[in-house]
């Protein structure tokens, strides 16, 4: 891939950050947060793909696109790289600007767009025989559909690749982490971010968990922390004997 993508990809997405907004196909203005993840943690999962060398990626929940466009960024780097966004509400909660943010970039050669559920996605990828490098699960925010999301996406991520998620602010993430820490073969890779909530809303957040007793809940290795995006590599494959249940 020309490096001219990559430069136009990472320009876009720069200039987002800065002003802080996106702007629809007529030209309105909306605010990209608190829908879009943060430069510092768009550049550590950049950072990280570009430093394994990943070429092939997935995420769920595309929103503005601000995500997509650091992961394509990444996978565009590589001759053939390729990046999968799915997002059911990009046309009807989204304005389309997160496709719009991509065709600008001029990363259309790149990127795959799916506007639909990536619970009925992802298993159509599973079957096409679809293998990743990396996936970053930032789609609904429910235990159990992130859960699904990460289920499906394990069937296609190779060993030595690593799945991303975000929001660990909520429990239900954390949950989802813990899962995956304590019953699956993966292990917990640190990146360069350390999610820079700021500290008037991270403090907050760890306020609002002490309010309703979630820190020490559970085992997922962020009760008492502020992070809010983790990477965990697959080490081995599903190996697990059908009884088997670790508590998390």
């Amino acid at each position: 891939m020309s490096g001219e993508s990559t430069v136009s990809g990472k320009s876009t997405v720069m200039a987002i950050h800065r002003s802080g907004v996106v702007t629809d196909a007529e030209g309105t203005e909306y605010p990209i947060r608190p829908m879009s993840i943060l430069e510092v943690e768009g550049r550590a999962l950049r950072d990280f793909m570009v430093q394994r060398g990943y070429s092939q990626s997935l995420e769920t929940g595309m929103a503005y696109g601000v995500s997509t466009l650091w992961l394509a960024d990444a996978a565009a780097r590589v001759e053939g790289g390729h990046h999968i966004a799915i997002d059911p509400r990009q046309h009807s909660g989204y304005h389309s600007i997160g496709m719009l943010n991509v065709e600008r970039a001029g990363l259309n050669n790149v990127v795959d767009t799916y506007v639909e559920s990536s619970e009925l996605r992802l298993p159509k990828l599973v079957e096409a025989k679809t293998k990743l490098d990396f996936a970053f699960i930032d789609g609904r925010h429910l235990f159990d559909s992130a859960l699904i999301d990460f289920f499906y996406v394990d069937r296609m991520l190779r060993v030595g690749g690593a799945v991303a998620l975000h929001d660990l602010w909520m429990p239900s993430l954390r949950k989802v982490a813990g899962f995956i820490r304590q019953n699956r073969n993966y292990r917990l890779v640190p990146v360069d971010s350390v999610s820079q909530l700021g500290l008037p809303l991270r403090a907050y957040k760890v306020a609002k968990r002490l309010r309703t007793s979630t820190l020490g809940r559970d085992r997922s290795g962020f009760r008492a922390r502020a992070e809010n995006l983790c990477v965990l590599e697959k080490v081995a494959g599903d190996d697990r004997h059908h009884e088997h249940f670790e508590p998390f």
